[in-house]
Order: structure tokens, then C-alpha cells, then sequence
């Protein structure tokens, strides 16, 4: 209880100091939770796009199928809780026309990229022409997620508005950009459309780090409050340092650097424990 006091006299002086008068704790429980869920949806679509191209790559081809399997599983299950219910996710039947609208193209695309992976989670291999497949699959139904993210961000807002909600929803969205970055290099390094995927991946560390930035000092233009307990601004220091080693990597690829083996498997290592370290900052956010 106390934690809980604090972090809404943290949130309202945060408030105060950006001149605006809405609580920033008015997201409820339900809305931080769904929006959490919703926002993991994005990175999984980029998840699976990654597993996908590093069991082509030929790297730890068991461990990427296995974790391809897992992703694939949790994509289906949260994407029918969403709409359905699921208790034990703590998700409530939508309702809310805009969300069911938004959440039927997700379903529309859905099969078309299970489809896909599924060619690849049978044999145990990627035949030729499937990460092709794969990487103009993905993009579509990562926009379509991220609608249905907005409309659960606009809802919440609809009841009261929510600076919570918005960095919730920021700080969700960073998940999804680390798995981005991941497959950009390994689409690189397969030799898929080397200059596109070299000018997505520019955009794409540079929207990271503002939106880290943004997270850790704010900005009032964006509805977006700064780091607002010492252990939020502490766990975002830890995503800072992490993020110092993987920038280089993907900087340089980015900027021409041939994605040779030791490069690609120092992004398959680096990867995960900087989304694991940005996956705990969201959920302190969805704790406030």
C-alpha cells in the first residue's frame, strides 16, 4: 500500500513538473494488463521473424525451433484471450467495437503467417523461399497488432485520460523494437533485401533510443512522464547499459559492415537479455 502511495505522489509531482493536470496513475489494473498483453503481441510478431531466419542461418537451429514453437504458442493464446477472455491472463471478452474491428485483421493475417512458420515447424528446417515469405508477412501483421494497441490505448483514455497508459504502451512497444533489430541483422546476414532491411534498422535504433530517452526524462508534447520511482529509473539504467553494447552492433550493420558470423551470433546473444531487461521495466509500469 504504501509503494502504491508513493509511486502516485511520485506521479502527480511528475506531473506537476510537466504542467499538466491529469492523474498519471488513472489507467486502471485491467487497462496497464491488456495493454501490456496486447503491446507483447507486437514483439512476438518480430520474435517469430527472428527465430525464424536464425534456424535458416543455421544458428542453434533445436534451441530457434523450440523457442519459434513457444512463441508461436503464445501468440495464439493471448491473441484468443484478447478477444475471447482468459482468466487466468486476467483479460476480459472484448467488447469495445474499434478493438473487435482491429482484432479481426489480426485474425484475417494471423493464418497466412502461421501458415508460413508452419512449413518451417514441421520439417525442422526453412525450405527455400520461406524467410522471403516470412519477412513480408511479418511487417503487415505487426501494423495490425499495433492498431489494436492504439484502440486499447484510446480506451483507456476514453475513460480517463492516462499519461500511464500512453508510457505503458511506449515502454511496451520497446520489446517489440529490440526483436525488430534482431531480425533486420539476420535478414541482412541471409542476404534478404540487404539495403531495405540496412535503412529499416537505421529508423529503427534511432526510434529505440528516443523513445528510451523519452522514457527515462519524459516529455510533456508526447504525454509521456519520466522514469517516476528511483527502481523504474534504476531498471531503465540497467536497459541503458545493455543497450550501450548492442547499439554498436547493429549501428554498424546498419552503416555497411558485413553481418558475418561473429556479428550475427553476438546480436543471437545479446538480444534476449536486453529484452528481458525491457520486459521487466514494463511490467514495474503495469505494477505502478
Amino acid at each position: 500500500m504504501m509503494k502504491k502511495l508513493g509511486a502516485l505522489v511520485c506521479g502527480l509531482v511528475v506531473l506537476a513538473t510537466l504542467g499538466l493536470a491529469e492523474p498519471a496513475v488513472a489507467a486502471t489494473p485491467e487497462d496497464k494488463n491488456v495493454i501490456n498483453l496486447a503491446g507483447r503481441q507486437r514483439m512476438l510478431t518480430q520474435k517469430m521473424s527472428k527465430e525464424l531466419t536464425l534456424v535458416a542461418l543455421g544458428i542453434d537451429p533445436e534451441v530457434n525451433l523450440g523457442n519459434l514453437r513457444e512463441s508461436r504458442d503464445e501468440f495464439q493464446h493471448v491473441l484468443d484471450g484478447l478477444r475471447d477472455g482468459d482468466a487466468a491472463l486476467g483479460l476480459s471478452k472484448t467488447t469495445d467495437p474499434e478493438i473487435l474491428e482491429d482484432l479481426s485483421k489480426v485474425y484475417q493475417l494471423w493464418p497466412l503467417f502461421d501458415a508460413a512458420l508452419t512449413k518451417g515447424l514441421t520439417s525442422g528446417e526453412v525450405p527455400e523461399g520461406l524467410v522471403g515469405e516470412i519477412a513480408d508477412l511479418n511487417l503487415p501483421l505487426l501494423e495490425a497488432m499495433d492498431e489494436a494497441v492504439r484502440s486499447y490505448e484510446v480506451a483507456a483514455a476514453g475513460k480517463t485520460y492516462s499519461m500511464l497508459a500512453v508510457t505503458v504502451n511506449l515502454c511496451a512497444r520497446q520489446r517489440m523494437l529490440i526483436q525488430k533489430m534482431a531480425k533486420e541483422v539476420f535478414l541482412i546476414a541471409y542476404g534478404h533485401q540487404a539495403e531495405f532491411n540496412r535503412k529499416s534498422l537505421r529508423a529503427t535504433y534511432v526510434l529505440f533510443e528516443q523513445n528510451l530517452d523519452m522514457l527515462t526524462e519524459g516529455n510533456g508534447e508526447k504525454k509521456v512522464f519520466p522514469a517516476p520511482t528511483p527502481g523504474v529509473r534504476a531498471q531503465l539504467s540497467k536497459v541503458w547499459r545493455l543497450w550501450d553494447g548492442f547499439l554498436p552492433l547493429v549501428k554498424a550493420v546498419a552503416e555497411g559492415a558485413e553481418a558475418d558470423p561473429e556479428l550475427v551470433g553476438e546480436v543471437a546473444r545479446t538480444n534476449l537479455p536486453l529484452l528481458m531487461e525491457m520486459d521487466r521495466a514494463v511490467l514495474m509500469y503495469v505494477a505502478l
